[in-house]
């Protein structure tokens, strides 16, 4: 969503045309006003069930309403719909309504239904997502309010959140910015203060806050972001590490082959921001890379985008959302720089894995799994939306890929 340059490449007959992204745009908007809004208490529901029916007592996490904050923000600005404008309003709120800690700063985790806070924990990853969405509401409606509501969360995370020692940002806080046992992010996650995933949702917002706050504090935290993940986060073999403790010891189980096709494109976006043409140079050159890999050991033609490895554990074949919308993304951005055709092809046989197996209409939201697909809806084992999916993966690809495939087979390259 960044205003970088885009290569337009000449190339033979895509799938991926203009009129075929802007209905599935079109779609994923559609379903989210139609099914989201929660008109009774307020925000959005926090649960829609994996049948498309709310689940009104689910808990409301700060993660999906942020989330919904940036999508329906960048959605009006795109396409200047109006109902889209409402809901991004509405979003926006319910946030600094209810989410905000007014005390201490930043913003709580959860809400009840009602949207009484039940966990005041301060995950950076959901201050992330905050500023993500502040900035992206500042863009659609020019609200200063909003403006100084991200400029102050951004000061908040560099003031409570940067390790003082050693750098890079520690995982999560009291609600009063005091040190907790318990870092992880959600049951599935290890118990370690810095992560891969942590920092990758930072580098994104302060890429976007960079744009508009533009000034010599926001890029010296962007560039530092972007040098721990050159310097920390990236192995030898170019593959990224996951889990760290404060003194950056390695404490990785697995390989993420979704956060790394995620990074390795929002990488292109934050150097391109920071107008440094030797750090853009190597960003590309490590975007190309990881989609090489990436291409190798995670794709499986007719079979979609695999998530991750974990190291002496068999290979979980299911196929998750998120991870198909960022690949769709990574893959096109390496057919880009490189015009390698294998990069195209990928990005292709992905957009139709999806079709076929994430979607049970043109106008349905996304499945979690693909292996939800064959199942009756009271039978699949996720739901449509909830505390950890919304639109942002798989609208932000729509939202990239439009700004990026040519308007045409003959569009001139650029």
């Amino acid at each position: 969503m960044i205003n970088s340059p885009i290569r337009h490449l000449k190339g033979p007959s895509s799938v991926l045309k203009v009129e075929i992204l802007e209905r599935e745009l079109d779609a994923i908007a559609s379903w989210w006003i139609e099914h989201s809004v929660d008109e009774k208490l307020g925000g959005f529901f926090g649960e829609i069930d994996s049948a498309g029916s709310p689940v009104p007592e689910a808990s409301k996490g700060v993660v999906q309403t942020s989330r919904l904050l940036w999508f329906f923000s960048e959605v009006a600005i795109q396409t200047s719909c109006s109902r889209s404008r409402q809901l991004a309003a509405r979003a926006h709120d319910y946030l600094i309504d209810h989410f905000f800690d007014s005390d201490n700063g930043g913003y709580f985790w959860e809400v009840d239904h009602k949207g009484d806070p039940t966990n005041r924990r301060k995950q950076v990853y959901g201050q992330a997502f905050c500023l993500y969405g502040l900035v992206a509401f500042y863009r659609l409606s020019g609200d200063e309010i909003a403006l100084k509501q991200a400029v102050r969360l951004f000061r908040t995370i560099e003031s409570k959140c940067v390790e003082p020692l050693l750098g890079g940002y520690t995982e999560a806080f009291r609600e009063d910015w005091s040190s907790i046992d318990d870092y992880r992010l959600s049951e599935r996650d290890h118990n370690f203060s810095k992560t891969l995933n942590t920092h990758l949702h930072v580098l994104e917002a302060y890429t976007a806050f960079h744009k508009v706050a533009r000034s010599q504090e926001s890029e010296s935290a962007l560039r530092g972001c972007v040098n721990l993940f050159l310097k920390r986060f990236r192995r030898p073999d170019f593959h990224f590490r996951m889990f760290l403790d404060q003194q950056w010891t390695d404490h990785s189980v697995e390989i993420s082959y979704g956060h790394e096709i995620e990074l390795s494109w929002l990488m292109c976006e934050a150097c391109q921001s920071l107008n440094d043409d030797a750090l853009i140079s190597q960003a590309e050159k490590d975007a190309v890379r990881i989609a090489g890999l990436s291409l190798g050991k995670a794709m499986c033609s007719g079979h979609g985008f695999l998530e991750r490895i974990e190291f002496d554990k068999p290979v979980d074949s299911s196929r998750i959302w998120w991870v198909q919308a960022e690949a769709l993304v990574g893959f096109y951005n390496a057919f880009q720089i490189s015009n390698e055709r294998q990069f195209l092809k990928a990005t292709e046989d992905i957009w139709q894995f999806i079709q076929s197996q994430h979607k049970v209409s043109p106008k349905s939201e996304w499945l979690w799994s693909s292996d939800d697909r064959e199942l009756a809806p009271e039978s699949r084992a996720h739901y449509l939306a909830g505390f950890w999916k919304g639109p942002y993966h798989n609208g932000r690809a729509m939202l990239e890929l439009l700004r990026r495939v040519p308007l045409s087979d003959s569009a001139d390259a650029t």
